[in-house]
């Protein structure tokens, strides 16, 4: 063995991220961490506040550690205690607060780890940076301190080109590796039954559109909720949409005022919306940007037909450009429509075998792979 290869049993990997609420970030932090734990790896979850709606899904195989910060803008000196305790560890962070407050402690305990940080959102999202005074001010904050990261991991293309614009970020530190969305559990998942409350919605015959995401501007639901008022003037069908957010309640008054409540139905966070995929019609994304969108990626490789907005970034790679899916503007609810009517009138095929080696990009142990060579690199 080369004597800077470690082996597993030698490697101590930390997964860094700020709670555990149901976004996509979070997830992957989850599957990431028991991936390298089953592997053999002494693995530790380290969330600066137990909270959200994935606390009882942390994997029996790994350690977990509460920082129990009450905010994580003023965690630093409780992270720093943290790594004064656990030296000679890989950190690796997601989600931008979380990746500032690790290259902060970069900083301070330069020779005592080794840090990746994981870009999981668009810095640059499409939006004016006007419009959003917080994300300015953390983006500045992202530029002066992602520097002092050993590797950055951006998870789409695009997402790395705009992590390269930033000044003094070196090109040979930033790294494309794909999400490992498609764990090994995710086929018995997806074939698991439906749950008693889904039944009623899918057992007659009507057509079902299904969304899965939290209630959040970036996802846009307005723009989802007016395409699909269009497309109930057409035909019969409903839309049903798996997630929770401080939105609801606006969401629902426009579904009111569109006239279309008795067809939308808002059903809430869900464990594993895999069956609802696999036995609905059509899925959507409407969102204003993504990272790398993984409930695309997952009802993609259930070979269910999915429409996503063309938005920045990861969608149009995950579509290979609107090969394996409808690609349509951002905010366009007529053409989001027209899509969606063009979709729920073709009957559904099996998986096709290009589609099938496509998504094998996005399983586990390709981004397992990926990361470990990264680590070894370090």
């Amino acid at each position: 063995m080369d004597d800077h290869v470690l082996s597993h049993k030698q490697l101590k990997l930390s997964f860094l991220t700020g709670t555990l609420d149901g976004g996509g970030a979070e997830k992957l932090q989850l599957i990431l961490s028991d991936y390298f734990a089953k592997k053999g790896i002494d693995t530790d979850l380290v969330a600066f506040q137990k909270v959200g709606s994935l606390v009882h899904q942390i994997p029996s195989s790994i350690h977990f550690t509460d920082l129990k910060v009450k905010r994580i803008v003023t965690s630093l000196p409780i992270y720093r205690n943290y790594l004064k305790d656990h030296t000679s560890r890989i950190i690796i962070s997601s989600v931008m607060r979380p990746n500032i407050i690790a290259c902060l402690g970069k900083i301070f305990h330069k020779k005592s780890h080794k840090l990746i940080i994981r870009i999981d959102s668009a810095p640059f999202n499409g939006v004016s940076l006007l419009k959003q005074p917080k994300h300015c001010v953390l983006l500045g904050l992202c530029m002066l301190t992602y520097p002092f990261a050993d590797a950055i991991v951006c998870i789409s293309q695009a997402m790395r080109e705009q992590i390269l614009s930033f000044p003094f970020i070196r090109k040979e530190k930033v790294h494309l590796i794909y999400n490992p969305v498609l764990a090994p559990s995710y086929n018995e998942k997806l074939h698991e039954p439906l749950p008693e409350r889904a039944l009623a919605l899918f057992s007659d015959g009507v057509p079902v559109i299904l969304a899965v995401g939290r209630l959040h501007p970036a996802k846009d639901y307005p723009t989802m909720l007016r395409a699909f008022a269009l497309v109930r003037q057409q035909m019969e069908c409903r839309l049903v949409i798996l997630g929770e957010g401080a939105l609801l309640h606006e969401l629902m008054a426009l579904s009111e005022s569109l006239g279309i409540t008795e067809s939308v139905h808002f059903v809430g966070f869900i464990d594993n919306p895999l069956p609802w995929m696999h036995h609905a019609d059509l899925f959507v994304l409407s969102s204003i940007y993504e990272g790398l969108s993984g409930v695309l990626i997952e009802a993609l490789a259930s070979g269910t037909p999915v429409i996503s907005t063309d938005c920045p970034t990861g969608c149009a790679e995950i579509l290979n450009n609107g090969e394996f899916g409808d690609l349509v503007t951002v905010g366009d609810h007529k053409a989001l429509a027209e899509s969606m009517i063009k979709n729920v009138m073709t009957p559904k095929t099996p998986i096709a075998d290009a589609l099938r080696q496509h998504v094998q990009q996005f399983h586990s142990d390709v981004a397992g792979t990926s990361y470990l060579a990264l680590i070894q690199s370090l």
